[in-house]
């Protein structure tokens, strides 16, 4: 029976981290307390773990552990070094409640096709979503820019296009590049359909970084295939790509281009805010070692244009010390470079694309990114633990 519920289960959850994909009033149909109460039943499931002695440096449990500790000890640093509150921001605490699930979806033995399709389902979703309201504006009911949560009731518009908050890119970059090696490694309609909705859905997020980072990603993916066959294919849809992007240069792109040339505010205030931050971090050593946490101590720089959440993984390593920025890049090489053979291949180009943009956007500095960094490493992990298991058994024969 659970079997058959668990991406039901985990739908409910990535709704919940998206705010009902941006719903607009979400917030008073599944008030912010019900995330924290679905949340933290990770709690008890990460604690029995440690108790028990289970926590293996071989089965990223210990990464894991980490991951959902620092946040915490952030708090407390932040007590310490700014003498604010240690919980008086939410956001830490969600984060380190995100990634004690973990040890949940262990418990629940979560197989790779139900976080596959859960993941898809909601992808799919907003991506349809994106697609009518772009087409019949009359009638936005998704858009987190407009919700009780962020405050803010204007639309912006990019390349003649309306900028909607809707769902979370994380998601639908886990999907792009699911759908993209499916269909490199073997051609069919109903995936080409799927990758075209997915770019438009990527692209519909209006964001320079993002689409820059997904291009790429896309155009080195033939270089990561494994197969010499798949590699051969996936080199010509990556072509087909690249003159498809080419030849409607100006109708998508156009726009981003003459905004960059005439607009370098946000490219120069990112540029300031990361020397501004770097300057902060190496100011105290148990900063740079455990953060300075996240606080409201930060609103004053508000006003500057300075955002951590800006900066990528400098912004992190402010709010929680040097060695979350080293564990990213340790993972990110150990899953990529160490197991190419191993872990499928839209996994390594999730993670291949969020190292091409974590100078602007870190990976998992937000709950819904956290939420599909955990997916990504929860399936890495099951790969890889098969992986040493086989080698094993092959070794003592």
């Amino acid at each position: 029976m659970i079997r058959n519920i668990r991406p039901i289960i985990l739908v409910v959850y990535l709704m919940l981290v998206t705010y009902g994909i941006g719903f607009i009033g979400w917030n008073s149909f599944a008030p912010r307390s019900y995330t924290y109460y679905a949340l933290s039943i990770g709690v008890p499931f990460f604690v029995c773990n440690i108790v028990s002695k289970k926590i293996r440096r071989s089965d990223f449990s210990l990464l894991l552990t980490y991951l959902a500790l620092m946040p915490m000890i952030s708090c407390f640093s932040k007590q310490i070094l700014l003498g604010e509150s240690a919980f008086s921001v939410s956001s830490p605490i969600l984060l380190a409640f995100a990634f004690m699930f973990y040890f949940v979806l262990k418990y629940l033995k979560v197989e790779e096709k139900d976080i596959v399709k859960a993941v898809v389902s909601v992808g799919v979703t907003t991506a349809v979503i994106q697609v009518f309201q772009q087409l019949f504006p009359n009638y936005v009911f998704f858009d987190a820019f407009r919700s009780d949560y962020y405050h803010l009731s204007l639309i912006e518009i990019r390349n003649n296009f309306s900028r909607y908050l809707v769902g979370s890119i994380a998601i639908q970059l886990f999907c792009l590049y699911y759908f993209w090696s499916l269909l490199s490694s073997r051609f069919s309609v109903v995936k080409l359909i799927f990758t075209c909705l997915l770019l438009v859905s990527v692209y519909l997020y209006l964001t320079r970084q993002v689409l820059v980072a997904a291009a790429l990603t896309i155009c080195v993916s033939s270089f990561f295939s494994q197969e010499k066959k798949t590699k051969r294919f996936s080199f010509v849809m990556t072509i087909c790509f690249v003159m498809g992007v080419i030849y409607n240069w100006e109708d998508f792109f156009g726009g981003f281009v003459s905004m960059t040339q005439h607009d370098s505010y946000s490219t120069d205030i990112r540029g300031q805010s990361m020397l501004f931050f770097l300057n902060r971090i190496v100011s105290n050593p148990i900063g740079l070692l455990l953060g300075f946490g996240e606080s409201h101590y930060e609103e004053q720089w508000y006003r500057l244009g300075f955002y951590a959440s800006d900066i990528g993984f400098i912004g992190d390593m402010y709010h929680f010390g040097i060695t979350w920025i080293v564990v990213y890049f340790v993972s990110v090489y150990k899953i990529v470079i160490k197991y190419k053979n191993v872990v499928p291949l839209y996994i390594r180009l999730y993670l291949i694309g969020t190292l091409i943009s974590s100078p602007f956007s870190f990976p998992y500095h937000s709950l819904d990114k956290a939420f599909v960094w955990l997916f990504v490493l929860y399936i890495s992990n099951r790969y890889i633990s098969s992986y040493k298991k086989k080698y094993m058994l092959e070794r003592n024969v």
